[in-house]
């Protein structure tokens, strides 16, 4: 507990005591002492406790992110690249997050020129591990999808993206996160059946998760089954978590419902659209 952490910093005030402390704190709700134990984490930093330190750093990120602070985790994220001139922390399977983190927070802040310029140089770098590259993709494949401009390349990119499902080198969660978004690349093209069969690959996935259920929604919607994709959505939202996530899934259903009543019910189409 934080407690014994806390009596064991007294004896081992180092990186790595003080950044069990402040993950400690984050489980119990703690943000603030949180923050400040990640902070010294990061100020008791040695060479011999550099990768606790930054992990340290990397717990901040993530806290920002999820508090909304996006130019503090920007300009975090940034800082802590510049700094890596050996490109220790792309190699790491934990602290490569940096990358994937500055990318979500420049999406969520509306940087998507910035999101994308950096994530296609990640990608080009032959140096970064399977996880980050998982990840990135994971992102530009949802940035793409959503546009009809870039429609083209979300497709190009879930079918270069298909043979990473068969490695066991990624973290299950991430496999399925990828899966997801192939699937919704491939629906939000028309290519129904190249989605439905990724999706059997997750399968286990719907009605439990949020976003796997979505996508089956919108491969329903895309087979001209409406009220059924409505239906999925729906479950969706419900088996969301985060008000965010609630948000997204609500936004794309009802993007959905009024892009498909347009001609034959316009009025009902504007004011899906409007919410």
């Amino acid at each position: 507990c934080s407690s014994d952490l806390r009596r064991q910093a007294t004896l081992e005030d180092n990186s790595s005591v003080w950044n069990n402390i402040g993950v400690a704190h984050v489980s119990k709700g703690n943000r603030q002492r949180a923050y400040e134990a990640f902070k010294h984490a990061i100020s008791r930093t040695t060479s011999e406790t550099w990768r606790e330190a930054h992990l340290a750093a990397r717990n901040i990120l993530v806290m920002l992110i999820e508090d909304e602070e996006f130019d503090s985790a920007i300009r975090l994220a940034r800082y802590l690249i510049a700094e890596d001139a050996e490109g220790k922390i792309q190699a790491d399977q934990v602290l490569s997050d940096v990358y994937a983190l500055l990318v979500d927070a420049l999406f969520r802040s509306n940087n998507p020129g910035d999101a994308v310029q950096i994530a296609t140089q990640t990608l080009l770098d032959s140096r970064i591990v399977l996880n980050l590259r998982v990840r990135i993709l994971i992102a530009l494949l949802a940035h793409y999808a959503l546009a009809a401009s870039t429609t083209a390349l979300a497709t190009s990119l879930a079918r270069d993206s298909i043979k990473l499902l068969q490695t066991t080198d990624v973290e299950r969660d991430l496999i399925l996160r990828l899966a997801n978004n192939i699937a919704f690349a491939f629906a939000e093209s028309g290519d129904v059946d190249s989605a439905q069969g990724i999706m059997q690959s997750i399968s286990a996935e719907i009605h439990k998760a949020p976003y796997p259920t979505a996508t089956l929604g919108l491969i329903a919607m895309r087979k001209g089954q409406m009220e059924r994709g409505a239906e999925l959505y729906e479950e969706a939202v419900r088996l969301a978590t985060r008000a965010e996530d609630k948000r997204r899934i609500r936004q794309k259903l009802n993007l959905e419902i009024g892009t498909a009543l347009i001609q034959s019910e316009p009025n009902r189409a504007r004011r899906h659209l409007r919410r």
